[in-house]
């Protein structure tokens, strides 16, 4: 708890608060520190966490042995912070001297540590296979799920969230958490989402228990997941109820790309940052970038979520609409179009695979379209195999932002598409990863020219 607590604290830029009421109380000659403590105990009460929403609670629906439920893993936990503030952080005995939670990269991070293993524990109650010990969710050890012949994947986004909490101390804690998750169930075998619902979750202590913030929002993740095993259309899909159909393939599509002009990365920056650009629906950013001059962009899937539009800002200060026209959830890609936007699209070096220990770039726009166009430098420090695909790894930096957006080689070439920070902190520390371009565009079907 005070690790937890300490943490969060931080990130909202709370200090210690508490102890020097009841020092100045001391100071206070005895008349004087009578009438303090009265009026102190008096507004006690008020400084209490205010309650926050309650989700309704719905019976689960039990899985049926003798139907054989499928297997299902938590696969992937996202969201869309909006810095927005949703909650207040308080500590003492008297809950004293509250500070704003706000609804941050960071924050999420810190609070979904232990979901994975929440979502596996209601698994098991509501009498659900598990899947084999090595396919846990990501958030316990890498997940290997489709070795494990896992039936569906699980995806998870936070909508929203309101924590009002307060730390008394001594392991004690009251205040509450909701949550309001959107579930995406994904199917290896159709390669598609199969069922798409969301649901809400929470928890409140009234009064001063032995429970830590961890464990409360832990517990509104847990009845949230309960409110999701309560869906009939749940139950019918992992009882083999509903008819699970294959995704129609989609036809080639070809593209005209950029010219290879093989030049230092200083030489190519302007170049580089006029074809790369900041991707926003209003609540959150990524990097994408032009790989044909008549429009076409690369992201990442998780950047676009189901929206069908995204704008997508230039360097220049232009903002173009573009139309979401193929995505793939397994890779994590996706193709958006706008109306050409007169720059010179970026050189995808597809033939000569990526080497081990060669230079290698990062451009994006690391927390926003504040940082557009930021250019980061490291090397490439392996080939990597996870969950049956491939990875470049690379120390280059990367921030929430970066997603979609090119890791280029010493000559400005695209050798791959930024993926995801395994093992972040909230220091900002992992080990990044990157699609290989050449399967960025394969998963959707597509050449470039």
């Amino acid at each position: 708890m005070v690790n937890f607590v300490r943490e969060l604290g931080r990130l909202m830029k709370i200090s210690g608060v508490g102890g020097g009421i009841l020092a100045r109380m001391r100071l206070a000659s005895r008349p004087m520190a009578w009438a303090a403590t009265l009026f102190i105990l008096s507004q006690a009460a008020l400084a209490d966490p205010q309650p926050v929403k309650q989700a309704q609670r719905v019976p689960v629906l039990a899985a049926d042995a003798a139907q054989q439920p499928k297997t299902i893993v938590l696969k992937r936990f996202v969201s869309r912070p909006s810095d927005a503030i949703v909650g207040e952080l308080s500590r003492g005995w008297l809950c004293a001297g509250s500070v704003p939670v706000r609804f941050t990269s960071n924050t999420v991070q810190l609070v979904s540590r232990g979901f994975g293993r929440a979502f596996r524990q209601r698994l098991e109650q509501a009498g659900y296979p598990l899947p084999s010990a090595e396919a846990r969710s990501a958030f316990d050890s890498p997940d290997t799920a489709r070795r494990a012949g896992t039936d569906f994947e699980l995806g998870v986004t936070l909508k929203d969230m309101q924590a009002n909490l307060c730390d008394k101390g001594s392991g004690e804690s009251m205040g509450g958490v909701w949550l309001d998750l959107r579930w995406e169930v994904f199917s290896p075998s159709a390669q598609k989402v199969v069922l798409d619902v969301s649901t809400q979750g929470s928890y409140q202590l009234l009064k001063a228990e032995k429970a830590t913030a961890a464990e409360m929002f832990d517990r509104a993740f847990g009845a949230a997941v309960d409110n999701l095993f309560a869906q009939q259309a749940y139950f019918d899909l992992l009882h083999g109820k509903t008819a699970v159909v294959a995704a129609a393939p989609a036809t080639l599509l070809r593209l005209k790309g950029g010219a290879d002009a093989a030049m230092a990365i200083e030489q190519a920056y302007d170049t580089l940052a006029s074809a790369t650009v900041t991707l926003g629906d209003g609540t959150s950013a990524g990097t994408g970038f032009y790989v044909s001059d008549d429009g076409y962009i690369l992201t990442n899937q998780h950047v676009v979520g189901d929206q069908r539009y995204m704008k997508a800002r230039l360097r220049d200060g232009r903002e173009l609409v573009g139309e979401v026209v193929r995505v793939s959830r397994s890779r994590d890609v996706a193709l958006i179009k706008t109306s050409p936007p007169g720059v010179i699209p970026l050189y995808l070096r597809k033939m000569r695979g990526a080497q081990t220990g060669e230079e290698v770039y990062v451009i994006g726009s690391p927390l926003g379209r504040t940082f557009s166009g930021t250019l980061t430098r490291g090397i490439l420090s392996g080939h990597r195999t996870i969950d049956g695909m491939s990875y470049l790894q690379s120390d280059a930096k990367v921030l929430p932002g970066n997603s979609g957006g090119p890791l280029l080689d010493a000559q400005g070439r695209v050798i791959g598409l930024t993926r995801m920070i395994v093992g972040a902190n909230v220091a900002g520390g992992g080990i990044n990863l990157f699609v290989p371009i050449s399967d960025a565009l394969a998963s959707l079907t597509l050449e470039v020219e």
